[in-house]
C-alpha cells in the first residue's frame, strides 16, 4: 500500500512534468508536418508529381517487402537467392535493351508532332532489342552465369524472354506517364502489378524458384496491358501498334544512348551485387544481399521520386533548374535521412522478419543506411547533369564508381563477406558526390563568367 502511495506522490508529478515539456514539442512537430503536407497538396505540379512518384515507390517497396517476405517463408534461402538474382539480372538487361529511350520520351514527347508514333516506335524497337539480347543471354547462360544453370528448363527460357520484354516495356510506359505529368497513372499500374505478383506467387508455388520468376513475369505483362487501356484517355486516338519510324529513332537514340550509358553504369553495381554474391559466396548470400539492398532502396525512394519529378520539370524549363533542384533536394534529403536513421537502428529486427537466415545481413544493411544520404545527393547531381546535357560528365563519374565498387569486390568479397559490399558502396558514393559537387560548382562559375562577358560586350555596344 505504501508503495502505491509513493508511486502516486513521486511518479505522477514526474509524469505531469514530462508531459508539460514534451506536449508542446509534439504539437509543434505535428503542426509543422501538417503545414508541409498542405504546402505539397497545394503546390505546383512538380510536388504533386513527386508525391505520386513517392507514393508509387513506397507502395512498390512495401509490396516488394511483402512479396519477398512471403517468398522467404515459402521457399528455401537458395531458391530465393536464385530467383532474386534473376530479378536483378532482368533489370540490368532491361537497361541495355531500352537504350535509355524512356528518358528520350520524357525529353521529347510533349513537343513531338506524332506522339502516338513516338510511343509505338519506342515500344516496338525495345521489343526487338529485348528479344535479341534475351536470346543471346539464354544461349550462353553457361558462360555468363553458371550459377543459374539450376534454372535451365525450356519453359523457363520463354518466361525469361517474356519477363525481359515486359520489364523493358514497363520502363517505357512509366516514362510516358511521367512525360505527360500523369504520375497518378503510374501509381495505379504499380498497385495492380504488386497485387498480381502476390496472387501468382501462390499460384506458381509448386514451381519453386522458377515459380517466383513466373509470378513476376505474368504480373508485369498484365499490368502493361492495363497501361494500354489508360493511354487512350491521355492521348486521344492512341492504339498500340507495331511501328518503326526512322526519324523518331534518330531523334531519340542519340540523346537516349548517352544518358542510358550513364544510367546503366550507375545502376550496374546495384544489379550485379546479388550476382557477385551468388558466384563468390553461394545462393544463400545472394538472397541476403538482395533482401538487404531492397530494404536499403526503400530509404532512397523519396529522393528518387523528387529527382525524377525535378528532371521532368527541369527538362521543360531549364532556366528554373536551380530552384527546382533546391526544393527537390530539401524534401528528398529530409525524408531519406529520417528513413535511413530508422533503418540503421532497426536493421536486425527488419531482417528478422524474413527469417533467421537473413539476420546475417544486418551490418550490411547498416552500411547501406549510412550511404543512403550520399546516394540521394548523387541522384540530385545526376538530374542536374541530365538537364544540362552534360552526359559525358555522368559517364565518367559513374564509371569511376563502378570500377571502385566492382574492383574492390573481386579482391575482397570472398575473404571479407557481404559487409565489404556495404562499406565500399558507401565510399564509392561519397567519392562520386565529391567529384560531382566540384564539377557542378565549376560549371556554375563558368556560366557566371560567360554572363558577365556578355553583359560587358552589350554595355560596350550601347556606349558606342
Amino acid at each position: 500500500m505504501n508503495v502505491e502511495i509513493m508511486d502516486v506522490i513521486v511518479c505522477r508529478p514526474r509524469y505531469s512534468q514530462c508531459t508539460a515539456v514534451y506536449k508542446p514539442f509534439l504539437k509543434m512537430i505535428m503542426h509543422r508536418a501538417m503545414n508541409l503536407l498542405r504546402q505539397i497538396l497545394h503546390s505546383p505540379r512538380m510536388e504533386i508529381n513527386a508525391l505520386f512518384l513517392w507514393a508509387t515507390a513506397i507502395t512498390g517497396a512495401a509490396a516488394g517487402f511483402l512479396f519477398w517476405n512471403l517468398s522467404a517463408h515459402f521457399y528455401t534461402t537458395q531458391e530465393v537467392g536464385l530467383a532474386s538474382t534473376v530479378n536483378s539480372l532482368m533489370w540490368l538487361l532491361s537497361g541495355v535493351t531500352s537504350l535509355g529511350i524512356g528518358m528520350g520520351i520524357v525529353r521529347f514527347l510533349n513537343t513531338a508532332e506524332d506522339r502516338k508514333g513516338m510511343i509505338n516506335t519506342a515500344l516496338s524497337f525495345t521489343c526487338l532489342t529485348s528479344l535479341l539480347v534475351g536470346t543471346v543471354y539464354v544461349a550462353g547462360i553457361n558462360l555468363w552465369t553458371p550459377g543459374l544453370i539450376a534454372l535451365r528448363q525450356p519453359w523457363f527460357f520463354l518466361i525469361f524472354l517474356l519477363l525481359l520484354v515486359s520489364t523493358t516495356h514497363s520502363i517505357i510506359l512509366q516514362m510516358v506517364f511521367l512525360s505527360l505529368k500523369r504520375t497518378s497513372a503510374t501509381f495505379g499500374v504499380v498497385v495492380l502489378l504488386n497485387i498480381l505478383r502476390l496472387v501468382f506467387l501462390f499460384f506458381f508455388r509448386a514451381e519453386r524458384a522458377q515459380g517466383i520468376v513466373a509470378a513476376v513475369a505474368i504480373a508485369t505483362t498484365l499490368s502493361n496491358l492495363f497501361s494500354f487501356l489508360i493511354l487512350p484517355r491521355l492521348i486521344s486516338g492512341f492504339r498500340p501498334a507495331a511501328a518503326l519510324s526512322g526519324p523518331i529513332l534518330r531523334q531519340l537514340i542519340p540523346y537516349s544512348f548517352a544518358i542510358n550509358m550513364a544510367d546503366f553504369l550507375n545502376n550496374t553495381p546495384t544489379m550485379l551485387a546479388p550476382l557477385l554474391a551468388l558466384e563468390n559466396l553461394g545462393a544463400a548470400a545472394s538472397a541476403q544481399v538482395y533482401i538487404a539492398w531492397m530494404m536499403g532502396s526503400m530509404m532512397l525512394s523519396p529522393s528518387s521520386a523528387f529527382a525524377q519529378s525535378a528532371f521532368s520539370e527541369g527538362a521543360s524549363d531549364p532556366h528554373r533548374l536551380r530552384s527546382i533542384l533546391k526544393k527537390s533536394g530539401i524534401y528528398g534529403l529530409l525524408i531519406t535521412v529520417t528513413l535511413a536513421t530508422i533503418g540503421f537502428l532497426l536493421s536486425e529486427w527488419i531482417l528478422r522478419l524474413f527469417g533467421p537466415d537473413y539476420r546475417g545481413a544486418a551490418t550490411f544493411l547498416k552500411w547501406l543506411c549510412i550511404a543512403a544520404p550520399l546516394s540521394a545527393l548523387d541522384s540530385l547531381f545526376t538530374t542536374a547533369f541530365r538537364v544540362q546535357k552534360r552526359l559525358w560528365t555522368m559517364i565518367i563519374i559513374n564509371t569511376m564508381i563502378l570500377i571502385l565498387f566492382i574492383g574492390s569486390q573481386s579482391i575482397l568479397l570472398k575473404t571479407m563477406g557481404i559487409n565489404i559490399m556495404g562499406i565500399m558502396w558507401m565510399f564509392a558514393q561519397g567519392a562520386g558526390v565529391i567529384l560531382s559537387l566540384v564539377i557542378f560548382l565549376r560549371g556554375n562559375e563558368a556560366e557566371k563568367s560567360e554572363k558577365i562577358a556578355v553583359e560587358q560586350i552589350g554595355g560596350i555596344g550601347i556606349k558606342n
